[in-house]
């Protein structure tokens, strides 16, 4: 009698454990399914058209404001957006990982409004906080990261937005956010669901605009390659091997990426203001995409210095190049075999020493394109009219900032 009921038990949670077993499986299934449609639906979103409700704004001749920022290509977009503050007139002060321990100097500077990245030091003083200051977090993961992951049908999730990676902070002290990724659905769920109306502009990490010069090609000019994804590093490492044979190649950075072609390696460039005056001297950009931006959408900053540089780009077909610039650049397919991906590039080359006045003319209006959509001077205009619409937001629902309940 026991031996049955032992059997029935076993039986009976052997069936309950297989039943909880599909019922989890549909349900993380369809959830799966329906966080691709949401996804597929946010692509649908131009990132050109987030500035919609904000292009009619007035703003100010001059504003005060405070950059804080990491190190790497963060650090070159804020010296940027710096230096197109300063030429505007605007007032800027950059800090660098932390606002710790320069309360005083911020109090005395007040800023109209912060712009932050993620990887920071998010503990702002309560004094700080209590100016009439707007915060505006700036993203810079092309693609999902650690956002959509944990994106479902209904939130994302407090649980999947840990401390630890800086999103959950950004987040909650953000009044608006400069995004660098195309899918802003998902940005305006997290804001909506913490039941606050969402302000935001996308943001690629650009440079400052440059006068254009009709430049001679004389070299192609590689740095930054490590971040590419091509087939296998040997596939890259070989086209740049044949290009270093030509004779034809500069390459900038840091040395163990370039260790196997010792002749075309000219050294590491900290500054991207130097990078830009060597592109006007070689004349001609090779730059290759991560997949990270690649699959994104959005550009690499190397991409933007070689149109600041007025050189002659020759790159991959990443969906920003081609939906903005056209055939004013020249393409290679990524993922062709070596050889072929090598001919490709050279001839490029080659087509630029014998047309030089075609190759200048497209140079030119990729120059062109670059300083009427997409320079820091723009940026920062976008930045403080997305500004103004907050602050007149603010005024027409009568309230007092900072909001006291």
């Amino acid at each position: 009698m026991i031996s049955k009921i032992a059997h029935f038990v076993k039986n009976t949670l052997l069936i309950i454990g297989i039943f909880c077993i599909v019922i989890f499986s549909i349900n993380y299934f369809q959830s799966i399914q329906k966080s691709k449609a949401r996804l597929a639906e946010a692509d649908l979103i131009l990132p050109e058209s987030w500035d919609e409700p904000y292009k009619s704004q007035k703003i100010k001749d001059k504003y005060k404001i405070i950059i804080l920022t990491t190190w790497g290509g963060e650090w070159t977009h804020a010296t940027h957006l710096k230096a197109s503050a300063e030429r505007m007139g605007w007032e800027v002060k950059i800090y660098h990982q932390s606002l710790s321990s320069y309360e005083d100097e911020i109090l005395k500077f007040n800023p109209d409004f912060i712009i932050y990245a993620s990887d920071i030091d998010h503990r702002i003083h309560p004094e700080v906080k209590n100016l009439k200051t707007k915060f505006y977090g700036i993203y810079y993961y092309p693609i999902d990261y650690n956002i959509t992951r944990s994106f479902n049908d209904e939130i994302l999730l407090d649980k999947d937005l840990k401390p630890e990676n800086g999103l959950l902070e950004m987040f909650n002290l953000a009044d608006g956010m400069l995004i660098n990724n195309k899918r802003i659905k998902i940005f305006e769920t997290i804001f909506n669901d913490r039941h606050r109306k969402f302000y935001g502009i996308n943001i690629i990490p650009t440079v400052s605009k440059a006068d254009y010069k009709p430049l001679n090609f004389n070299y192609v000019t590689e740095y930054g390659h490590h971040t590419a994804d091509l087939k296998t590093k040997k596939s890259l490492q070989y086209v740049l091997k044949k290009l270093d044979q030509d004779k034809i190649l500069k390459t900038y950075g840091k040395f163990k990426d370039y260790s196997y072609i010792p002749h075309s390696y000219k050294g590491y460039v900290p500054d991207t203001f130097q990078m830009i005056d060597l592109l006007n001297k070689n004349g001609v950009a090779l730059v290759f995409h991560s997949k990270f931006n690649y699959d994104g959408g959005t550009p690499t900053t190397r991409l933007l210095e070689a149109f600041a540089a007025s050189a002659l780009v020759i790159t991959d077909r990443n969906p920003f190049t081609v939906r903005n610039f056209g055939d004013n650049v020249l393409y290679f397919d990524t993922y062709a075999e070596s050889e072929i991906l090598y001919r490709q590039i050279k001839d490029h080359y080659d087509w630029a020493q014998n047309h030089p006045e075609e190759a200048r003319a497209k140079a030119s209006r990729a120059h062109d394109i670059f300083i009427e959509k997409f320079t820091t001077e723009i940026q920062l205009i976008r930045i403080a009219k997305l500004h103004e619409k907050i602050l007149d937001d603010e005024k027409a629902m009568n309230l007092e900032f900072p909001f006291k309940p």
